[in-house]
């Protein structure tokens, strides 16, 4: 511990800022007292945000002793974002005035300012403390600071708070503060308000605030996330205008909520379908008339049972051209969108059949694909970087591959190493093959096969539960359960399914398992959820969270008859896995090519003859990136690091125009609120998880088997 908060201390003498700020923030994450040195020296910084972060170190530390260092940070600094964290931290410290000043950043110059100041104030222990400082800001001509006090009182129990977050809500002034808020008062009728004020603003005024940064769009869509769908769902009003806003926002905005997507449709879906297509004709009919062919396009495929309610309720000038236009866009996917396929398929058993004669009625499988096959190619043989626990304490830029057995993310019943053979075929491939065997398309496991295989997962898992109450002390109920689940799993045959690391992990004594051991097989959590979501047993798995094992393992017949399970399953279209798994290999190149970025930035010669970093940047030039530009004013590292982002944005914007992640197309992906370059290095370290852990399950859930070493056994 001693020597990483050594090494890291040295390297905030880096000249290097982007170096320095990372140091500073994992020294503040640590929470050490043998950390508390280097951020005081940190604080006489050059960069803005390497003292914001020795600054939000020394609060989080909370030693008396630093006050003087929090003092003179508070009154000298001249940067309103290392202020705040000291006025965090002398409040905490239980300075006087402390908290005065901090209420007083909530109008602040700039908006993360204004919301650091907020999250500290949400999290005080103390109401009582806040209030007479927070009710005169109600009444205060600044409409950003009014928003934020009226959602902390809010929170608080304020009875009069919430009309003035209203109000500030629908002011130009005070509207990307009061948005923002809005998650923080984890309230459905906030939620709701922000739900309404976006589908309800024009689209001259969205398109108006597009050159904010952030947007108005992006920051209404981001809180509609982080608030949740079911808080939004679970308010008071679960009536016709809720589900009307709900069907505008997938009409005009899917692309920006698309894991929202599953839960807002399923909710919806509960309507039967000849009141909700009235609903929906209803809806239409409200829209200017050039609208509302689009919006049935864009709705109608995620209800396609309701499509001829709707149908049936418009006027004959409307029902003509809605259908046009669905034919049009049909014919324009050529298969590619499964919601226009099912669509289709749905109105060819209509009056209206006639006109879809010819149109695709079966999806078929699009691969995402770079601009040219060398990327792709350059995209695999990168070396592969390692899926960190985000609790890890290793940086992500000190370690640029795999280990041999990924500990953290691999599967235990999916062992993909590769036959030596097949590595030999490739090093004498020379362009062509001469004789050229017959491509055979991939096949996917069939529904029972993904069912055993969610099995033997909640065995595993199961077991892992009962090794953690195992390793707090003796436990004789845990180890009669371990005992009949061994047992349970030998008589139905599931051990066979298991690679060689989940074999020898049952076959351990009960209660032998390591702390390492029982956090690989959580990661096997995420590969359950993807299991039963293929099989129509639960929901995808949030973008930004890890999985939680319990809900799942209620849906698997543990210790029970297995056989109707098996027998009754049924796999999503394979389209639908296909979209997920161009998701997440996007994902998880971005978190890898991050990771490399940094490295490089701490060591340039990890940029010194490396050829596939050379296809990769040669492919950034393809797609806008100034290389030649770069390199002659920033230095070739700084060129490499600058490619590697540039590369991910392009891959993001991909999918952002495919409706496949949020943002806007060219802002680069979003993850937990942040861009992928200033995400901290525990943020980086979970998405690198996840990505490599879904990434993997849907591959095999797309693709099949892979090749396994003589004498492995796989299921399916």
């Amino acid at each position: 511990m001693n020597d990483a908060i050594d090494e890291l201390g040295q390297q905030l003498s880096s000249d290097d800022p982007y170096e320095r700020e990372t140091s500073a923030l994992e020294l503040a994450e640590l929470e050490a007292p043998e950390a508390a040195p280097f951020l005081v020296r940190a604080l006489e910084d050059e960069e803005e945000a390497v003292r914001r972060w020795a600054v939000y170190g020394l609060a989080k530390l909370g030693f008396q002793e630093h006050a003087p260092a929090l003092r003179h940070a508070l009154e000298k600094d001249p940067a309103p974002s290392v202020r705040v964290q000291a006025a965090f931290g002398l409040a905490r410290l239980g300075e006087r005035g402390a908290l005065e000043r901090l209420t007083a950043f909530l109008g602040g110059p700039t908006l993360n300012v204004r919301r650091d100041a907020a999250e500290v104030l949400f999290s005080h222990p103390e109401p009582a403390r806040l209030r007479p400082l927070l009710r005169p800001l109600l009444t205060a001509r600044d409409e950003r600071a009014r928003a934020w006090a009226a959602a902390v009182l809010h929170s608080q129990g304020d009875p009069e708070a919430f009309q003035s977050w209203q109000e500030a809500l629908v002011s130009p002034e005070g509207r990307q503060d009061a948005v923002l808020a809005a998650p923080l008062m984890q309230d459905a009728r906030s939620t709701r308000e922000v739900l309404r004020l976006l589908v309800e603003l024009p689209p001259e005024e969205l398109e108006a605030a597009e050159s904010e940064e952030p947007s108005l769009q992006e920051l209404l869509a981001d809180s509609l996330r982080m608030s949740s769908v079911n808080l939004l769902l679970g308010g008071a009003e679960k009536d016709e205008a809720l589900r009307a806003d709900l069907l505008v926002l997938l009409g005009r905005h899917q692309h920006l909520i698309p894991e929202l997507v599953e839960d807002i449709v399923e909710a919806i879906s509960q309507r039967p379908p000849e009141k909700l297509g009235a609903e929906l004709a209803e809806l239409l009919f409200e829209q200017e008339r050039q609208e509302r062919a689009r919006l049935f396009t864009l709705i109608a495929p995620l209800f396609p049972e309701a499509a001829l309610p709707t149908l049936v309720e418009l006027r004959a000038q409307d029902r003509e051209e809605v259908l046009q236009a669905v034919v049009q866009a049909a014919r324009e996917a050529g298969g590619e969108d499964p919601g226009l396929v099912a669509l289709t398929r749905a109105l060819r058993a209509t009056p209206y059949a006639s006109r879809f004669e010819g149109l695709p009625t079966v999806p078929s499988r699009r691969r995402r694909a770079p601009r040219q096959e060398d990327a792709n190619a350059a995209a695999r043989t990168l070396p592969e970087m390692p899926a960190i626990s985000p609790d890890s304490e290793a940086s992500l830029t000190e370690e640029m591959e795999l280990p041999n057995d990924d500990d953290v993310s691999g599967s235990t019943t999916q062992e993909t190493d590769l036959p030596e053979e097949e590595f030999e075929e490739e090093e004498e491939f020379d362009g062509e093959f001469e004789d050229e065997e017959e491509w055979s398309p991939p096949v996917p496991p069939v529904a029972e096969a993904v069912a055993q295989r969610a099995l033997v997962l909640g065995g595993l898992l199961r077991r892992m539960s009962m090794e953690e109450r195992l390793a707090r002390g003796r436990d004789p109920a845990a180890m009669e359960e371990l005992l009949r689940l061994q047992k349970w799993m030998d008589e139905e045959g599931l051990f066979a399914t298991l690679g060689v690391t989940g074999m020898e992990l049952f076959e351990v004594e009960p209660g032998a398992w390591s702390e390492e051991d029982r956090v690989s097989i959580s990661w096997s959590t995420e590969e359950l959820q993807l299991l039963l979501w293929a099989l129509k047993q639960c929901k995808l798995p949030p973008q930004e969270l890890r999985s939680e094992a319990a809900p799942l393992l209620e849906r698997l017949p543990l210790l029970k008859d297995p056989q109707p399970f098996l027998e009754s399953t049924e796999r999503r279209p394979i389209e639908e896995v296909s979209a997920q798994l161009d998701r997440w290999e996007v994902l998880l190149e971005c978190a890898r090519y991050e990771s490399l970025a940094r490295g490089i930035a701490a060591d340039p010669t990890l940029a010194e003859g490396d050829e596939e970093l050379e296809i990769l940047l040669e492919s950034a030039e393809e797609v806008g990136f100034d290389r030649r530009g770069v390199a002659s004013k920033q230095g070739r590292a700084q060129c490499a690091v600058q490619g590697l982002r540039h590369w991910s944005r392009h891959l993001v914007t991909e999918l952002q125009e495919g409706g496949l992640l949020p943002g806007t197309p060219g802002e680069g992906l979003i993850f937990q609120g942040k861009r992928l370059a200033e995400l901290e290095e525990p943020a980086l370290g979970t998405l690198l998880s996840l990505a490599h852990a879904r990434f993997q399950t849907l591959e095999w859930l797309t693709e099949g088997d892979v090749a396994l070493p003589e004498g492995e056994d796989e299921v399916g």
